[in-house]
């Protein structure tokens, strides 16, 4: 079983999330919808408290990379294509609910699920039609005419929210492979929820599936010190 007498309530676990990733619409969006292979990855730490052999809670940082690719409708009547580039830090705060499966040494299904919050580190964004190449990086909006051949304009602003929260649910399972260590593989969604600070329209909601692959290490507990003939 995953939980003996000797086990620590405190585990740490590396985990690694590939992800496809889509937009949902809201009034900012002009009717965007997803063109092409969009996706990312995420990879950190977490660390895990066990409340019992059923309950866990969990936190930790991700790192997160993501591109998005679209088409947007705008100025031309064929739209204008977009793509951005996000990486985030996540934050999350999660709960689960461990099972044994008794078919199965050692092997427990895993249901869970939560609330993140992300914080937006770099961003580069271009959106372009057959008029115009709108380019956002670096906290700079560059507006370039193709027929004037000519940048007309540069706004210095956040054009992507600073902080946003999301949901996280999953379900999977973990496999013990040594008395310390066991790996764990899981279906993982997410969806990010309504924006904390302003922005210029180029935010999205987003929705996330990915499997998440991970490794963890449960600490023991101290034994406890005997000195030979001492009562």
């Amino acid at each position: 079983m995953l939980i003996s007498a000797q086990d620590s309530p405190w585990a740490i676990k590396a985990e690694v999330t590939p992800f496809f990733l889509g937009a949902i619409n809201s009034e900012k969006d002009y009717n965007i919808k997803s063109e092409g292979l969009s996706g990312g990855v995420d990879a950190g730490l977490a660390i895990r408290r066990y409340l019992s052999s059923s309950w866990s809670l969990e936190t930790g940082l991700i790192y997160s990379s993501q591109e998005f690719n679209g088409r947007q409708r705008g100025s031309v009547p064929e739209g204008s294509q977009i793509s951005y580039s996000l990486e985030y830090y996540k934050i999350p705060l999660l709960v689960n609910y461990h099972w044994n499966w008794n078919y199965k040494k050692d092997l427990k299904l895993t249901v869970g699920g939560g609330g993140q919050l992300l914080h937006l580190v770099d961003y580069k964004g271009i959106r372009e039609d057959r008029l115009q190449i709108i380019t956002i990086e670096n906290g700079e909006r560059v507006l370039y005419v193709k027929d004037q051949n000519e940048v007309v304009s540069v706004l210095e602003r956040d054009f992507f929210s600073n902080t946003r929260l999301g949901l996280v649910g999953y379900f999977g399972f973990e496999k013990r492979f040594s008395e310390s260590f066991s790996y764990s593989l899981k279906l993982k969604t997410e969806y990010d929820l309504s924006l904390i600070d302003n922005n210029y329209g180029y935010d999205l909601s987003y929705f996330r599936i990915g499997l998440e692959f991970g490794i963890q290490y449960r600490f023991k507990k101290a034994n406890p010190t005997h000195i030979e003939g001492i009562l």
